[in-house]
């Protein structure tokens, strides 16, 4: 999307066709949001699904998420030579300061409310308190004197809430800093930041990555939150305290050199863990680290990687009937929704947009484009404390996941957003159900009574360029099931080979799924009689083979009347390998699941050597694929069925 001749005359003259552009993609966001504005409700009634908090607390999210896209927006649409712009921004103007007055009035039916202990409230004045001193102040000196009045008055019923131990920690912080920035400090505000610090600083692992306190999962929450909110503390107070400006910055800089590598040359990434309906949050550190010169990548590199995310979403059906954001990721899907996601929670998606704070002249608007990470040649970035391996090919990306997993008590996300084997660009997963164990990519447990089991909190074993072992029981702590298994998976391209080694001391069936592929439409079932298939279309060819262990596949596919359960379309299928251990005992399963879009993936590979400690396979495209590792058993290659041909 490039400005045209009439567009680029009402820009200011010192705007790149790169500024223009990426101001264009903010006002097509904002635009929408402006037809839905009510002068007398603080809150854009956003349809959208209720959240587990409160209307209130609702409200107020409808108000601030937003609000965040327009401050984005409205400093550079001021400066435009456009009649209509210049009435959105008064509208916008005159939206924000009600939405204040109204909001922060204790007498006013549409109040907010005091933030209280554990509560959203938190969560949404931090966000405000966020925005207000951003871009030297600009929306909070929008205020007159008596709405700054009401605002730092009702803000300050969040200055000693209690939060949840986990990125939350970020929102209490930033209420106190903008108070004391505002002139409304109090004694013991010092001791309070230092405190909060501890503790976000004591959830930092390694490499630039943060474990999400009592959630006790690594994902993009690391870009979403911990490095969005930490670059901004650098930016704003970082003058306040050097040295811990300069920690959370190079813990910035850190946590891009591998971060990046997950968006691929399409523009999406791995969906790994929760809140993935917030798309183009993904970006939300990438602008801040321009802004402060500790970005590794290149401005070139940088603007590429920001302009591939956005167009991915942008020129998919992500809006609702409103032509708001939807809850979803590649459509609208509120099947992504989580338990605390209402109409407006996509728009935490404006945390993206961070860098129209650059001005118009930084290297990141003038810069010539330069490929980024996944463009360049395949390469694998170990990430020890975290637990996975992440790697790019053929342009694409994938995390392999030996360690993450999600804390007991917070299993209500959905412990599978974190558990499978791997998460691929381009594939998408299926969705968590609380009564359904997703079968992509993990291994399944089925006792005799019925009762399902999934892999949810591993302990990594072995990390290195081409293997990733994990250790782990499937089980329960409600119930006697239990087998214990190490999982080694090694990579070849596209192709992942996947080993179980373990004991089950209980008679069950075992299942290990391939890559789930989105359809438009309703798929018919096969039936398998041999032990390699491969199914889908050029675009995304899936294949699955077993190579010991396994009795036979099975080809799973939704039904036409079915609910939704994949995060890219409607319809489902994918192949599972099956084995019925019928008595406890130890077992060795090994299989190789494939997903990619050339016809390699139609064809099986031969196993010539297996030795303990060794494998030896052929492709007569690929070539030879020698696998060594000391934990690798000797397969028996006899107990898969004699045909491998391409069914």
């Amino acid at each position: 999307m490039r400005a045209t001749a009439s567009e680029k005359s009402m820009y200011p003259d010192n705007w790149s066709a790169s500024y223009c552009q990426f101001y264009s993609f903010a006002a097509a966001l904002v635009k929408p949001l402006l037809d839905l504005i009510e002068l007398d409700s603080p809150g854009i009634p956003i349809i959208g699904p209720a959240s587990d908090h409160d209307a209130k607390a609702d409200d107020l999210e409808s108000f601030a998420r937003p609000l965040l896209m327009v401050m984005h927006w409205l400093p550079l649409a001021e400066q435009l030579n456009d009649v209509q712009i210049q009435s959105d921004v008064r509208k916008a103007k005159e939206w924000y300061i009600k939405g204040i007055e109204i909001g922060t009035d204790s007498s006013h039916e549409c109040y907010w409310g005091t933030s209280r202990n554990i509560h959203q409230m938190q969560v949404e004045m931090g966000l405000l308190a966020v925005i207000l001193p951003m871009n030297e102040g600009y929306a909070y000196e929008l205020l007159p004197e008596s709405a700054k009045a009401s605002l730092l008055k009702w803000m300050a019923t969040g200055r000693r809430c209690g939060m949840h131990r986990n990125n939350h920690i970020f929102f209490g912080l930033f209420i106190i800093e903008f108070l004391a920035w505002a002139g409304a400090a109090v004694p013991g505000d010092d001791a309070l930041i230092d405190f909060y610090f501890n503790q976000l600083e004591s959830m930092y692992l390694d490499q630039g990555w943060f474990i999400d306190g009592m959630n006790e999962t690594v994902d993009h929450y690391n870009a979403y939150a911990f490095h969005y909110y930490g670059l901004w503390w650098s930016l704003l107070y970082g003058h306040k305290n050097a040295m811990r400006k300069a920690r959370w910055m190079y813990w910035g800089k850190e946590f891009l050199k591998s971060y990046t590598k997950l968006i691929s040359e399409d523009g999406d990434y791995p969906l790994f863990g929760r809140s993935l309906t917030y798309r183009f949050n993904v970006l939300a550190p990438i602008g801040l680290a321009e802004l402060l010169e500790v970005n590794p990548i290149s401005s070139g590199a940088a603007r590429r990687l920001c302009r591939l995310n956005l167009e991915y979403f942008l020129k998919r059906p992500i809006y609702q009937s409103q032509n708001c954001l939807a809850i979803g990721y590649v459509d609208n899907n509120e099947g992504m929704a989580e338990t605390y996601s209402c109409g407006a929670s996509p728009y935490w998606a404006a945390k993206g947009f961070s860098f129209l704070s650059l001005p118009p002249e930084h290297p990141f608007w003038h810069a010539e484009e330069e490929p980024i990470p996944s463009e360049k040649d395949d390469s694998v970035a170990i990430i020890e404390q975290a637990g996975f391996v992440m790697r790019n090919f053929g342009g694409r990306s994938e995390l392999l996941n030996a360690g993450v997993a999600v804390a007991l008590c917070n299993t209500r996300f959905g412990p599978f957003k974190w558990s499978k084997l791997a998460y691929r660009s381009g594939v998408g997963t299926l969705l968590p159900r609380p009564d359904q164990i997703p079968l992509d990519l993990g291994l399944v447990a089925t006792a005799e009574d019925g009762s399902e089991y999934g892999r949810y909190m591993t302990t990594p074993v072995v990390l290195s360029d081409n293997c990733a072992v994990s250790s782990y029981c499937l089980g329960s702590k409600n119930d006697l099931f239990h087998l214990s298994v190490y999982t080694m998976v090694f990579w070849n391209q596209g192709w992942l080979f996947i080993v179980h080694v373990g004991e089950a001391y209980q008679r069950c069936q075992l299942s290990q799924g391939s890559f789930a592929i989105a359809e438009e439409y309703p798929i018919e079932p096969k039936v398998f009689d041999q032990q390699f298939a491969a199914i889908g279309s050029d675009s995304s060819i899936l294949m699955s083979q077993n190579i010991s262990g396994y009795e036979g596949l099975q080809h799973e596919c939704s039904a036409a009347d079915s609910p939704r359960e994949h995060s890219h379309g409607r319809h489902h299928q994918l192949l599972l390998s099956i084995s019925e251990l019928s008595q406890a005992g130890p077992f060795t399963l090994a299989s190789i699941c494939g997903e990619g879009r050339s016809s390699s993936y139609r064809i099986p590979w031969e196993c010539t050597r297996s030795i303990a400690g060794e494998l030896v396979m052929m492709h007569p495209e690929v070539g030879e694929w020698c696998i060594q590792h000391e934990m690798l058993p000797a397969l028996n290659l006899e107990t898969v069925g004699k045909s491998t041909k391409t069914l």
